[in-house]
């Protein structure tokens, strides 16, 4: 593959000048509106990785094979997500609605591991979940990246590396305890944020109508 990046736009200099481009992103409010509900949403997928082998496998008995196979197709429900993101006007109400289902399925999820213990169900609720993690991934990846747009380079470094802050500070936490409470507790958590970002990106004048 040739380097998209045009010569005349990369940085020259020191390493240290290479840094200054962080600094205006970090200020740059709608693009960090955009990357932090990025990082908050790749949270929920990284507890989700994290605590569902145990409580698949562990929890309800499903083997490897079984457990690969229905990950697997989950999967898919993710990415059906991130396609149907495409089809709103304008772009940024893809990333308001897909929140909000995934904080609705949070809560629900919450309710079942307490109380119904069913598999179906909990596997169930993490197929909306993750549906509506690719329609948030998408739209958010694409509104920060136009933002940050003029530093293109240093605007995939930040939204990387705050997803996988926020991927490494839960995937430890969902297995404190009972596995099934401390995950529904930590997801909560996360739904809060996601809900706080998502009515942020809301109230940005839309930036994308195509």
């Amino acid at each position: 593959m040739k380097e998209s990046l045009l010569a005349s736009r990369a940085t020259k200099g020191s390493l240290l000048k290479s840094f200054s481009g962080y600094t205006v992103l970090l200020r740059n409010r709608p693009f960090m509106i955009h990357t932090c509900l990025k990082a908050v949403g790749l949270g929920v997928l990284f507890a989700y990785i994290s605590s569902s082998p145990f409580i698949m496998q562990t929890h309800y008995g499903l083997s490897q094979t079984q457990y690969g196979i229905i990950v697997g197709v989950n999967a898919l429900c993710m990415a059906a997500g991130s396609m149907m993101s495409l089809r709103f006007r304008p772009f940024k109400k893809a990333a308001f609605i897909g929140a909000s289902l995934a904080s609705a399925g949070i809560v629900a999820q919450a309710i079942a591991l307490y109380t119904v213990h069913n598999l179906w169900v909990y596997d169930a609720i993490i197929v909306v979940i993750l549906f509506a993690l690719g329609m948030i991934m998408a739209t958010s990846n694409t509104l920060a990246m136009n933002e940050g747009r003029a530093r293109s380079g240093d605007a995939s470094a930040v939204l990387g590396i705050s997803g996988y802050i926020v991927g490494a500070t839960v995937s430890p936490l969902v297995g404190l305890g009972d596995i099934l409470h401390s995950t529904a507790l930590v997801n909560l958590a996360l739904a809060a944020a996601l809900m706080v970002f998502a009515f942020a990106t809301r109230r940005l004048a839309p930036d994308l109508e195509q």
